[in-house]
């Protein structure tokens, strides 16, 4: 812990699952390195799904040397039992529904809200396994804390969206900047990707998240496949925010800009360079075209063979192929 900076009340949750151990190797260790001094609990969900037990073994080593550094920890395998699908309905829709075990594009959803009704701090602090982040994070942090303990509007906060060019500037559009913090920006929007946030808002809400189904298109997806109808857990977030005027707040921190940086495919490119990309993360080391962007961009990675294959699996085409009676 930094010897000027005190321990925040801050629970870290971090979602895995066994298939993320490829880059969880390094990146774990990356995410404990840049949060594991400020924080006050470290909570690391593993999610195999509803009918498997995960092995901990492997999570357990990548902890290890972390240890000294934050008292609390909990590695922990996701909770799909009925009891506590049902305890999560009543707690955060208010209604005797239990929670899906995944959601329509088969991603995690029980083990979310089980994971982050798992940590026990006043602020909860969450992030995926495969997020970068790079510049004074203690200093995001205590910012964050205190923004949101003193606005009542702000009900999340997160790293700037990508390493900022010179100028400050992002590629992304917003409500404009935060009037307490230089270089914020503003949104209705949520992400489960990453978020800070007071826990009672997401363990506890009050008013409820609303028990509200996915899209037209998405309910058909989900009805073909087998699985919830309910929409996906950011979006469930995001429409409370909104129907409540709440705003999400990224910003730079007092010091050398943090951010955060996402990889929208996975590549073999992708995990051979994975130990220089976290390196540039580290250092904030990025060509000028990568600078600005949330996701890890070709300055960086070839993804044209990711990208094209998205492309042929449009929704449509995939509908369309599973309506074909001749198939």
């Amino acid at each position: 812990m930094s010897a000027d900076r005190p321990r925040l009340p801050v629970s870290l949750h971090v979602s895995l699952s066994p298939g993320d151990l490829p880059h969880a190797r390094l990146l774990l260790p990356h995410q404990l390195r840049a949060f594991a001094p400020f924080v006050s609990e470290i909570v690391l969900t593993v999610d195999a799904g509803e009918h498997a037990m995960p092995d901990l073994a492997p999570f357990a080593e990548l902890i290890a040397p972390f240890r000294v550094r934050c008292p609390v920890w909990n590695l922990r395998v996701a909770d799909h039992s009925s009891v506590r699908r049902r305890a999560l309905g009543k707690a955060l829709f208010g209604c005797n529904r239990s929670v899906p075990h995944r959601t329509y594009r088969r991603g995690p959803c029980l083990s979310y809200y089980d994971g982050w009704a798992a940590t026990t701090q006043p602020y909860l602090f969450h992030l995926d396994s495969d997020m970068f982040f790079g510049g004074d994070l203690g200093g995001w942090l205590d910012t964050s804390v205190r923004l949101l303990n003193t606005d009542p509007r702000v009900v999340t906060c997160s790293p700037l969206a990508g390493p900022p060019r010179s100028d400050g500037t992002l590629n992304q559009s917003d409500l404009g900047a935060h009037p307490a913090i230089a270089g914020s920006h503003t949104f209705d929007t949520f992400s489960t990707r990453l978020f800070l946030m007071r826990r009672v808002d997401v363990v506890t809400p009050s008013p409820p998240l609303p028990w509200s189904p996915a899209s037209l298109r998405n309910r058909l997806r989900a009805y073909l496949d087998g699985l919830p109808r309910l929409d996906l857990p950011e979006n469930l977030l995001t429409r409370r925010m909104r129907n409540l005027g709440q705003l999400r707040v990224d910003h730079p921190g007092p010091g050398t800009p943090a951010f955060s940086l996402h990889p929208p495919h996975r590549n073999a490119e992708f995990y051979q360079r994975l130990p220089e990309l976290i390196t540039r993360a580290e250092t904030s080391d990025f060509p000028d075209a990568q600078r600005g962007c949330y996701d890890i961009n070709e300055a960086l990675i070839d993804w044209s063979p990711q990208i094209a294959a998205l492309l042929e699996r449009r929704w449509w085409r995939v509908l369309l192929a599973r309506l074909n009676p001749f198939r």
